[in-house]
């Protein structure tokens, strides 16, 4: 069941809000029935089989939790180890062994499995956020909590397939802790949520035909042009962010409607001067989990500097490979370990020249650098084999020249001499018409430029003056629960659902 459909938006969201109310005005321990109800029916609404994999994982971290709770630090650590081993394992199982076998196949003719594992959604959240907690547990950090509470934490629908991925300390409390429903909480959480679906079904499922034209046309072993490939890249960077984005901001606007306040996940990531920055605004909950439970303990950046560069490589291998099974997914990884590395050695250089205090890159300069780089690292996420992987990483070199499809240069007329003139070519078939480009591709990724980089996002739209939230950019409350905040958000709604005609999954649903 999608956010964006509605089966989700006209029935089951208002039955699960009113039930949950309801049971909630009784006691908190109704409310959180309900809503723990409600969450494994929208769980198993995608698929009955996958019910009992989060039921399994849940009711043994449960007890391993309790286990390393009950008997003390000291003699939990083996608690604590056969729990870590058996999340790793479980999601290693289902999400890296068709992989493992297709590996197996192509070297030795023999596959391990006889048959293709399907991938229960949202495994990789759900593992993650259970490893934090078991871990938590055996630091002291957390006490032990009823089943009740503890399923409701996982299986919190809003956020149980793509995140974001929660911790108990800010979770549990508001579990646990009885409230009345606000409207001011309702209202703004309808807002963003409405506004996360303006992000999926107006912009990102418009953008994503340009993006998968030229991506299936190189990995079906087509030549695709220079400008086609970066066309290509910079559209599926805007469908990537604002899918999951609006993923991200329509499970805090469902979690407010419900009372529960759920964590950030980005910050304007595009405006970002670094990668170090990009990696602090972009799916901030997943940056918090490998910082806090991987970078850190392997010591982070208070050790030597070739230690501190392989701490980042491992850092964003570990990213690639939770996003996927594929030679892809580590290739992506890396190289923004790469970049990441980068940014630490230009660091050091500002340093030894004494620049304490911005850099040697104007800002609008290093943005722009930022974001080609983001942009280029999705061809190992987005292609789907490695001949088409190959074929746009050396066409985005300009490795295969600078090239625009041949039919441009009669579209063009007289303007095709001067890009000539500038060292470009009329070669290949093109595999995106500029007639499309011209009418909606390009003006689309023009908007998408003008709204990721000049206006205020939804967290400072909505949530500046919530204390809870602590947004640090201030001064952007521009929506407010009066009418005219009514009817602006109205509209917003009803001109996306002219958009829900053809539903399309988030994009991060595959990891």
């Amino acid at each position: 069941m999608l956010f964006n459909s509605y089966s989700f938006i006209f029935l089951f969201l208002p039955i699960a809000w009113i039930g949950y109310w309801i049971a909630r005005g009784r006691s908190n321990e109704w409310g959180m029935i309900a809503l723990s109800i409600a969450s494994l029916f929208f769980y198993a609404y995608w698929d009955v089989r996958f019910l009992p994999v989060l039921l399994f994982s849940i009711g043994i971290n449960h007890f391993v939790a309790g286990m390393i709770t009950r008997i003390g630090q000291w003699h939990s650590r083996s608690w604590l180890m056969a729990g870590i081993v058996f999340n790793l394992g479980l999601l290693g199982f289902f999400k890296y062994m068709n992989f493992f076998s297709e590996v197996s196949e192509s070297l030795t003719g023999v596959a391990i499995l006889s048959v293709h594992i399907l991938l229960p959604i949202g495994i990789s959240f759900f593992t993650f956020q259970q490893i934090t907690y078991l871990i938590d547990a055996y630091r002291g950090k957390t006490a032990r909590y009823d089943l009740l509470h503890y399923t409701v934490f996982v299986a919190f629908f809003p956020q149980l397939i793509s995140g974001p991925i929660v911790h108990h300390s800010e979770m549990m409390p508001q579990f646990k802790t009885a409230s009345r429903p606000e409207a001011r909480s309702i209202a703004i959480g309808l807002s963003i949520f409405i506004a996360g679906l303006f992000k999926k079904l107006v912009l990102a499922d418009n953008i994503a035909p340009f993006a998968s034209a030229v991506f299936a046309a190189s990995d079906s072993g087509a030549d695709v042009t220079f400008v086609e490939t970066w066309g290509a890249l910079v559209a599926f960077s805007f469908q990537m962010y604002f899918d999951f984005s609006g993923y991200s901001d329509m499970a805090i606007g469902l979690g407010l409607m419900f009372g529960i306040r759920l964590p950030i996940n980005f910050r304007s990531p595009y405006q970002a001067l670094s990668i170090r920055e990009y990696w602090q605004r972009w799916h901030i909950t997943l940056g918090r989990f490998l910082t806090d439970y991987v970078y850190i303990p392997l010591g982070g950046s208070r050790v030597t500097l070739p230690r501190n560069l392989a701490n980042l490589i491992i850092l964003m291998f570990l990213s690639g490979m939770w996003h996927g099974a594929g030679l892809g997914f580590i290739l992506w990884g890396l190289l923004n370990g790469f970049w990441l590395c980068c940014n630490v050695i230009m660091s050091r250089i500002n340093q030894m020249l004494g620049i304490t205090r911005g850099s040697l890159i104007p800002a609008p300069v290093a943005c722009i650098m930022t974001f080609l780089a983001v942009s280029f690292g999705w061809c190992f996420f987005k292609s789907a084999n490695f001949a088409g992987l190959v074929n746009m990483t050396e066409t985005a070199m300009g490795f295969n020249g600078l090239t625009l499809p041949a039919s441009f240069a009669l579209e063009l007329g007289s303007f095709a001499p001067v890009l000539e003139f500038l060292g470009f070519s009329f070669s290949g078939p093109g595999h995106v018409a500029i007639g499309e480009w011209a009418t909606l591709g390009v003006p689309m990724i023009i908007a998408s430029f003008l709204i990721v980089w000049t206006m205020p996002n939804t967290n400072q739209l909505f949530l500046s003056n919530d204390p809870e939230y602590n947004v640090e950019e201030q001064g952007f409350l521009i929506w407010r629960p009066n009418m005219v905040g009514f009817v602006s958000v109205s509209g917003i709604f009803f001109f996306a659902m002219l958009f829900a005609s053809s539903i399309s999954e988030f994009l991060y649903f595959q990891f």
